[in-house]
């Protein structure tokens, strides 16, 4: 074979040239997909943060309501959210925000006495925060929200359900202060399950109120995580006959959210003499 030919010349040169692309062609196959996936949780990031922005105006409008019913606005907040998350891919963080949509739905349900919708919705957060906490990776604030649709559900459900909760629900916010122990989310959800549990079961109300004061003076939190801690820092004071404490708090809610037929009703049933249906 005459190595010096021409076209002999030409093919060794063609190879020589080829062989180092082909070698490195996997590690270009490679970086171009991790390229691609990092946009694409980039975007991912940028659409949840918009989500959450929806979270935000929707709760505002929620909670200062003057009727105690969804306004138009609220519903057309509610369904943006609900087909934003509808056309992600099932993920850890995909799955905490329906949980915390129904939790907070749930939640809103419990305050207008809506039993039905309550249990429905309390039941779908913790699905939701359930199938969450299945996977690797997790928002630390799935075990406040599981924790709370469980606290939820006990008002609706008989001492068999409370026994069989209450574990899961001390287990579940030991894991969420171990993971955020500066949140006042879970200071509000500690401070409710000291509220609801019976003595026996390890209620006590004035740590309930150790935990609200708390959660109310933790400045950098939203201001429908102040209000609810207001609210229900004024329900425990109220039941606990502390009425001058009990008004000044459900005042400071009214200062947040002035339309708030919740904290409204909170405050004319406390100067009326009315007993709480909270518990």
């Amino acid at each position: 074979m005459n190595y010096n030919s021409p076209l002999m010349l030409l093919l060794l040169f063609f190879i020589a040239s080829v062989i180092p692309v082909i070698s490195h062609l996997p590690h270009r196959i490679s970086k171009a997909r991790r390229s691609t996936q990092r946009d694409k949780a980039l975007v991912d990031k940028e659409a949840l943060l918009t989500v959450d922005d929806l979270f935000k105006q929707w709760l505002n409008v929620q909670y200062n309501s003057k009727t105690g019913k969804r306004s138009p606005h609220t519903e057309q907040l509610l369904m943006e959210i609900k087909v934003l998350l509808d056309e992600f891919p099932i993920s850890a963080e995909v799955l905490y925000r329906k949980s915390f949509l129904q939790l907070e739905l749930g939640n809103w349900f419990i305050a207008i006495e809506d039993k039905d919708q309550a249990m429905k919705a309390l039941s779908s957060a913790e699905q939701y925060a359930n199938d969450a906490l299945k996977t690797d990776i997790y928002p630390a604030d799935t075990h406040r929200v599981l924790a709370e649709a469980l606290m939820g559900q006990i008002r609706f459900k008989g001492p068999m359900f409370t026994l069989s909760a209450t574990s899961k629900i001390k287990q579940a916010l030991k894991k969420a202060f171990d993971l955020a122990p500066k949140s006042a989310f879970n200071h509000i959800a500690l401070g409710k399950l000291f509220f609801f549990m019976p003595p026996m079961a390890g209620g006590n109300p004035e740590k309930a109120i150790m935990h609200l004061r708390v959660a109310s003076e933790l400045v950098n939190s939203h201001a429908y995580v102040q209000f609810l801690a207001r609210v229900w820092l004024g329900i425990v004071l109220a039941s606990l006959n502390q009425g001058q404490e009990a008004q000044a708090a459900f005042e400071k809610a009214l200062d947040i959210y002035p339309k708030s037929s919740w904290a409204s009703k909170k405050l004319n049933e406390l100067q009326k003499g009315g007993d709480s249906n909270d518990r």
